[in-house]
């Protein structure tokens, strides 16, 4: 495997989420739950976060409505290294994203089933 998988927390607004950062060679993923997250470089030392995160609503009569709602933050940061914490904002709606990357890694079936079998079907769910 291609890649290593380490633990990972977000809080985003009030809302907190335990999952996975996976560091491939050439980008860095993370799954928390059914959110997304999508890490890169976006040039002037600039790393950009999109996070997709799941939104489900009651429309009454027990019915919901399931979405995904994009949210992007930016940081000024060369690279993301396990055992830190990020801080991130953005400035249209002042939210906040705070991350926390382990340095406790995930090895064995469990890392195989997330960057094999989970990380594909999300990316694609979250693309639509």
């Amino acid at each position: 495997m291609d890649a290593i998988v380490y633990k990972a927390t977000y809080c985003f607004n009030d809302t907190y989420a335990e999952g996975y950062i996976i560091l491939h060679n050439e980008y860095v993923e993370g799954i928390f739950a059914y959110d997304y997250m999508a890490i890169y470089d976006g040039g002037d030392k600039n790393t950009i976060i999109d996070l997709m995160a799941l939104n489900v609503e009651s429309i009454g009569n027990n019915s919901f409505t399931i979405s995904y709602i994009p949210h992007q933050f930016v940081m000024k940061v060369n690279e993301l290294c396990p055992g830190n914490y990020y801080n991130l904002y953005t400035d249209i709606n002042l939210d906040y994203l705070k991350l926390y990357i382990s340095t406790e890694t995930v090895e064995g079936k469990l890392a195989y089933y997330l960057v094999k079998e989970l990380l594909p079907k999300l990316r694609m769910i979250t693309s639509n």
